[in-house]
């Protein structure tokens, strides 16, 4: 059995919310968190936005600077990672 990384223990551990995020940050932004954060606030200034989306977009920028910061610190890419995982 191969040895785990404490990255991919982390990628493992996080919630199901930040799991996503990553998920998208990669998927439609190639793993770039500034353009990333950029339309997370941009989204923020529609004026018609729903109430609930509004409220989870607060709360998922401080979630993805979170996911930069360990990206950055730790020199690594978390979408490289496997997300998705069935134990």
């Amino acid at each position: 059995m191969p040895k785990t990384s404490k990255h991919q223990k982390y990628v493992k551990n996080l919630a199901y919310e930040k799991k996503l995020l990553v998920d998208e940050c990669y998927t439609r932004f190639g793993g770039d968190w500034d353009k990333y954060l950029i339309w997370l606030s941009d989204r923020l200034s529609i004026k018609n936005l729903n109430w609930r989306l509004r409220d989870n977009t607060k709360v998922d920028i401080p979630r993805a600077k979170n996911l930069q910061e360990y990206e950055r610190k730790h020199k690594v890419r978390l979408g490289n990672y496997p997300l998705w995982v069935c134990d």
